[in-house]
């Protein structure tokens, strides 16, 4: 209202110039008076009507809008997290996981014998539970072997696993953690990975000195000169994939992850 006010104000004062200008600066007579008046009427009626024209049209946007947001909410999966209730936050969370578990938990009955005495667990994830080999892969692409994940579920029941990856940049963090999601391996239900325990480091090095500080009684790696970093100070390791040869009683050397905890294919 303020604003239309103020632009018939500005008109006024505009009609009123050229009126003085017309009669030479003299005070404008009764008929001019009149005509000013009712030109002021007809612009605040027509500034009135075209307000009330906006508003109505701006409701009836908000109205549409709210109409098709109600009606369409998009893919369950493509909604965002606070818009699902916890349980059914968990429940999908949860489903990939317990899915792959179900298909194969049969066949690990080897798995106990090979975690006796086993509470903790540190297991590098290239070349073991990912098919990328090093960090440098890593930072194109981060794939989980299927095989493996209801064996690595089941680890995460059984013990304290922590899952470590060397990477070259941030960009290979969320490569991995993206595909550990992604797979159903991380996240807050039981049997799955807790977040906290996916540790990334920059080095070779800094890998063997988390595991260090960790003390696990198991780790697995397939990258043999972290292996032979850790044979003083790990009191059992297993080196996966073939990829080299570490000497020392408490260094096995499996095939893959599966056959390193007991599960033959």
């Amino acid at each position: 209202m303020s604003s239309g006010m103020n632009y018939l104000r500005a008109i006024m004062r505009g009609v009123l110039l050229r009126l003085q200008n017309s009669t030479g600066g003299h005070a404008a007579t009764a008929w001019s008076i009149t005509g000013i008046l009712g030109l002021a009427a007809v612009v605040y009626g027509y500034l009135q009507l075209r307000a009330q024209r906006l508003r109505t049209k701006r409701e009836a946007n908000v109205d549409g809008a709210g109409l098709r947001s109600a009606s369409y909410q998009g893919p369950a999966d493509a909604r965002a997290p606070d818009a699902l209730s916890g349980s059914a936050a968990a429940e999908r969370s949860a489903a990939p996981a317990s899915q792959a578990q179900s298909s194969v938990l049969p066949g690990l009955s080897g798995l106990a014998a090979c975690l006796q005495g086993v509470s903790s667990l540190t297991l590098s994830l290239p070349g073991t539970l990912l098919e990328e080999p090093s960090a440098n892969a890593l930072e194109d692409s981060a794939s989980v072997m299927p095989s493996m994940i209801p064996l690595v579920l089941e680890l995460a029941r059984r013990v304290n696993l922590y899952a470590l990856a060397h990477v070259a940049s941030d960009v290979g963090e969320a490569t991995v953690r993206g595909a550990l999601e992604h797979a159903g391996l991380l996240g807050p239900n039981h049997g799955q990975l807790p977040p906290h325990r996916l540790l990334f480091c920059g080095t070779r090095e800094g890998k063997a000195s988390m595991v260090r500080q960790l003390e696990p009684q198991l780790h697995i790696d397939a990258d043999a000169e972290t292996v032979r970093q850790l044979q003083r100070f790990v009191p059992s390791l297993v080196l996966v994939g073939g990829k080299g040869v570490v000497a020392g009683g408490n260094v096995r050397h499996e095939p893959d992850l599966a056959v390193a905890l007991g599960f033959s294919h």
